[in-house]
């Protein structure tokens, strides 16, 4: 505990309700089979993917990216984290899985932009950890290159102030993945993760911890993880994510985990014209 603790220590010192969208933007099999939508709260998004350069997210003026804080997707984040922040009867949960069905769908892009709108906040604190094993992009998206990350940790081949890594946001630290392992689901399901996920839970009530993870319907690795986290994001994108697979996930999800849905790559027009409602308020 006493390595974990200096380490966060060190880190630290460092650095819509729309379900109408829901409904008429994830395919039907029948035009009027359209079935009840859980009452879930819905972030929307015109389109959140990951850039195609090593750029860093926060260096580039592209739509998607926290760069303009007066942008429709700044706004939506802050909606995001709104949400997270006054929930739970005044007691937030501070684990959370960014998860999604598919590939493709902006997962690790949702993850990055809310990791850093709620580490603008005043007091609030983020580790960003990623857990997609099999195909690690967070450390790309911030423009950096580990040696070492989660899965050196876990495998006992790094302590943990070698694998915490300072990003270019205050208050925000990112734990890569490091060197791929041949073992992932195992490495997730350790005594050693649920140490560490324990440990970083309860020494500090201002950090959140947001981890990314592979796609739900293909790996077995976000199911490992829900077990272990409070709060769950699913990413959806609209027009391609299957409707009664979005239900089904829904429904594997505990009830009082699942804070919302974001509603990736809803159709531009009608994302702006909740932005221009929002803003005349």
């Amino acid at each position: 505990m006493g390595k974990i603790h200096d380490a966060l220590e060190k880190a630290k010192r460092e650095s819509l309700l729309i379900n109408k969208g829901l409904r008429e933007s994830i395919p039907h099999d029948e035009p009027g089979d359209e079935g009840p939508i859980p009452q879930t709260p819905v972030v929307t998004l015109p389109e959140v993917s990951q850039p195609k350069t090593k750029k860093r997210i926060f260096k580039r003026k592209k739509k998607g990216y926290l760069k303009d804080t007066d942008s429709l997707v700044t706004e939506q984040f802050k909606i995001l984290k709104t949400r997270i922040l006054h929930t739970h009867n005044g007691n937030p949960p501070r684990t959370l899985l960014i998860a999604s069905a598919l590939p493709l769908e902006g997962k690790s892009m949702v993850a990055a932009n809310l990791a850093i709108s709620l580490a603008q906040g005043i007091r609030e604190h983020v580790l960003l950890v990623d857990c997609d094993f099999r195909k690690p992009d967070l450390h790309k998206l911030f423009g950096l290159a580990p040696e070492k990350g989660l899965a050196d940790y876990l495998s006992g081949n790094a302590d943990l102030p070698e694998v915490l890594l300072k990003t270019d946001t205050p208050k925000l630290t990112l734990l890569p993945v490091g060197k791929k392992p041949s073992n992932p689901v195992d490495l997730l399901a350790s005594e050693e993760m649920k140490h560490l996920i324990q440990e970083l839970k309860t020494r500090y009530n201002d950090r959140y911890i947001i981890f990314d993870s592979t796609p739900i319907q293909l790996t077995s690795e976000p199911t490992v993880l829900l077990s272990q986290v409070e709060g769950v994001i699913l990413v959806v994108k609209a027009g391609k994510t299957d409707r009664e697979m979005v239900l089904r996930i829904i429904q594997d999800i505990e009830k009082e985990k699942l804070l919302g849905i974001v509603l990736n790559g809803l159709e531009k027009s009608l994302s702006t014209s909740y932005y221009y409602y929002y803003r005349y308020y």
